[in-house]
Formats: structure tokens, sequence, C-alpha cells
């Protein structure tokens, strides 16, 4: 349920021109449940009413409810007749009992200057704040199976790995499939969790080059402090071999691993016995018997980058509209640290398949009917395994569209014109590339009509 109230008007001048104000006041109450199907229920085992036992395997399940309350007021400041200043402030308190949110104050302050008909120039410095999804502050203790969890550590000692001996970089990759298999895994909610907060600044102009060409850059860095992550089962087994052999098993991994509290590890990661149940042989290590997760507050996540953008346009009286627009997103480093005993890390030169660059090209050409666009996407050159960099990747996507009546509307779509496939890493089995970033698709095509009645 959601109230709210909104009132906004002028008060006052500068010179003449008026000082525009708005206000706002919010209450609103959310609650959720996930209830398992009936065959995940035991309660004659756990003595109780729908309680949980997770007979089939696996399960999620969770349930809470929350309050908020906000307030917040608005001013708009025409200094002068080619600056404006907006100023803005927001309360939101959130009830005791739903996590460690409480209340916060968050403000914003941004200025727009035109020192030509042609240019202008902009800031802004903000702060942010978010309270937590409510299944990572509510859900239950739910189990689920894992698949593909290598056990990196038993691999690391079962190759003769130790404090002193790293076995050799980035071999990691090279783990037998015996290490790798699905594994019982358990997670669920924190109401521990604290409200993420952030701060941002920007800087930017927006300019006419030329007749129907524009241009447009910012800048921008942009803070977040106790950013809510979900705990991953095998970084939580890699982590694990940091804490018990240091700088060793991270050159065993080939080093694309954050440090972490070892002390929260030791407890999440539960292994069995180092004697072998069947052969009575001793063990590297005990077995994994479960891992836990769940989600927690990050330290400190960071990003620096700047966006341009370059357009051009042209209106003709029989040829048709077209336009050409080029954007480019650049991100400069991204640093983050996971816990305050952790260090601070540039994820662009610490972990694997983290985008520098991306643009794209989009030229469109319209007439009547008839519509036809070409869009070109380059996505920038990234670390791989082994210390490799992959090339820039460049596809190509064509789309026409007809729109033959004023409810029915066709459409032909190209994608991947030039049928380019990722580039190859021998850090990946088949298909030998990371479909986190790359799509598995070559050329295709669709086509298809939109009826609207």
């Amino acid at each position: 349920m959601l109230v709210d109230f909104t009132m906004n008007g002028e008060i006052g001048d500068i010179k003449g021109a008026p000082i525009g104000f708005a206000l706002h006041a919010e209450y609103q109450t959310q609650e959720y449940f996930i209830t398992p199907s009936a065959g995940r229920l035991d309660d004659e085992q756990f003595g109780g009413d729908n309680a949980i036992d997770f007979i089939q395997g696996s399960t999620r399940y969770g349930g809470g409810d929350r309050d908020r309350y906000s307030l917040g007021v608005e001013f708009s400041l025409p200094l002068a007749d080619n600056v404006e200043m907006g100023i803005a402030t927001r309360y939101d308190k959130y009830d005791d009992d739903s996590s460690n949110v409480g209340g916060k104050v968050s403000s914003m302050m941004n200025i727009a200057y035109r020192p030509t008909e042609d240019v202008l120039l902009r800031a802004s410095a903000s702060q942010s704040f978010r309270a937590p999804d409510m299944h990572r502050v509510y859900a239950g203790s739910s189990s689920a199976f894992y698949g593909g969890i290598t056990d990196s550590v038993a691999c690391f000692l079962d190759a003769g790995g130790s404090s002193s001996n790293s076995v050799g970089p980035g071999l990691y990759n090279l783990c037998d499939a015996q290490y790798t298999r699905t594994r019982r895994g358990f997670s669920g909610g924190n109401t521990e969790l604290y409200e993420e907060q952030g701060t941002n600044y920007s800087f930017g102009i927006v300019t006419e080059l030329a007749e129907n060409v524009s241009f447009q850059w910012d800048a921008y860095q942009m803070v977040l402090e106790e950013a809510v992550r979900s705990g991953s089962y095998q970084e939580l087994v890699h982590q694990q071999g940091v804490c018990l052999y240091g700088d060793a098993f991270l050159e065993f991994l080939d080093g694309n691993l954050p440090p972490a509290d070892c002390n929260q590890v030791s407890e999440l990661l539960v292994r069995g016995s180092t004697t072998d149940p069947i052969t009575g042989a001793a063990l590297s290590i005990g077995p994994i018997v479960s891992g836990t997760m769940y989600p927690y507050n990050q330290t400190k996540l960071e990003f620096i980058g700047h966006d341009s953008y370059l357009t051009w346009t042209k209106e003709t009286e029989n040829a048709g509209d077209f336009r050409v627009s080029l954007a480019s997103s650049t991100i400069v480093r991204v640093n983050r640290q996971e816990y305050a005993s952790s260090p601070e890390v540039d994820l662009l030169e610490y972990f694997i398949y983290e985008p520098r660059s991306q643009q794209n090209l989009t030229i469109s050409w319209s007439r009547e009917d008839h519509g036809l666009t070409l869009f070109a996407d380059r996505l920038g050159h990234m670390n791989m395994y082994r210390g490799a960099v992959s090339d820039p990747h460049i596809t190509y996507n064509m789309s026409y569209g007809y729109d033959y009546s004023p409810d029915i509307n066709l459409y032909l779509s190209v994608r991947n014109l030039t049928d380019v496939m990722p580039q190859k890493d021998g850090g990946f089995g088949y298909p030998y590339y990371y479909q986190g970033v790359f799509s598995v698709f070559g050329r295709y095509a669709s086509a298809g009509f939109n009826y609207r009645f």
C-alpha cells in the first residue's frame, strides 16, 4: 500500500524570476511471501505447522513486511538569465524490525550554465540511498544443489601445492573433472543488512557543433558504500584456498579473486573427514559437505568513467529523413573493496572479462511508411585468462519496418550480419569463450508483424 502527497508551486523570486518548489510526503507498507509446494513440507518431522523440510532436494521460501516514511523538498533557483540551480533533500525512515536501515537523509544539487545559445555546461552532486531487497532480508534457510562447483583447494593440494609452492600460474584451469561436481548449498536472508549509500558527481557539456549536429559529453564518479552482494559458492571455495595457502593459491588461480574475511569463510564452507570412508586412505583435505551463502554489504564499489554522444539529423522533402548517432561509453576505473579487512582492487586489472569501453553507431532512414536501421556495436578489449587480452568484438545488425496500416506493421531483422563469433579462450570449455559477455548466436534473422486491436 502506498499513500503519497505532493504540493508544488512558486515561493518568491530572484530578480523577477520565480523560485519553484515541490514538497512530497509518502508512506508505504510492503509485504511478500514465497511458499514452497506441499511436496516440500513435512510437518510431522519438524513438529509444527508448515515447517520446512527439503525432502525433494531444494526449495526457496521466505516472507516479511516493512514500513517506510519519506519526506522530501525541492527548489529550483534561477540565479541569473543563463544560470539555474536545483537543490533537494529527502528523509527516509524504515521500521527497525526489517533491517539495520533506520533513517537516512539524502540530498542533491545541480547547476546548469549556458554561456552561449549553443553551449550548455552542467554539473551535479548527489547522495543516493537504497534499502536492501526484501528477499535478501527475509529469505528463509533455503537449500539447493549447485552444479559445476570445483574443489580448487583439493586440486591444488593433490597437485603438490602448498604455501610455498603454487604448482604453476593458472593451473587451476587444468583441474580434472573429478574435482567438479554438483554440491549442496544453503542460503538465506540477512536481517543485519545496512542500506546502500552512494555519492555521485558528474560534469558535462552539450553543444551544437553545426546545423543539425549536436555533441554531448559527461564524466562521472559513482561511489557505493555498503552495496548488497550475494555470496558465490565457487568464490567461497576459492577464498578458503587463499585463506589457507595465501599468494601461492592466488597464483594457482591466476590471481582472479578478491581477498575475504577468513574467519567468516571457515564457518561458511563445511568439509568432511580427511579419511576416505571406503579405503581408509588419508585425503589431502576433507570433501566439501556444504557451503552457505548469505547476502552481505560490500565495503565500497566505485565507478569512474565518461560517456559521449554525437548526433546528425537531416530531414528532406522527397528522400526521407536521416539520422546518424555515435555513442561511446568508457569505464576508467572500477574499484571494489569487499570487506573492511580487504584491500581495494581495480576490477578492470584484477579480474577477467570486465569491459572497459563500448561504442555503437546507428544509421537510420525513414520515409512515409518505411524505416531502415543499421546498427554497429563494438565491445572494447578485456583481460582474458593467462594474462591475454582480447581483441575488440564488433557486430552489425540491420532491421526494416513497414507500417502497412495504422494497426498493422511488419518487420524484418538480421542480427550479427557478418556472423562474427567471439575470440576463443583456452580457459573455458566448449564453446571456448565466456558466455557471460558474448552471445552464443551467430547470424540469425527474424520476421513478423504486429496487429493492434
